[in-house]
């Protein structure tokens, strides 16, 4: 896949957020 060289700041933040709230949801799931 082709990545832009730089991410912007807010999309870096955005996708961080999205990740920690998937690994909350699936740990609850498998928990």
């Amino acid at each position: 896949t082709k990545e832009s060289p730089r991410m912007p700041l807010a999309h870096s933040v955005l996708l961080t957020e999205i990740m920690e709230e998937i690994r909350k949801q699936v740990g609850v799931a498998f928990s």
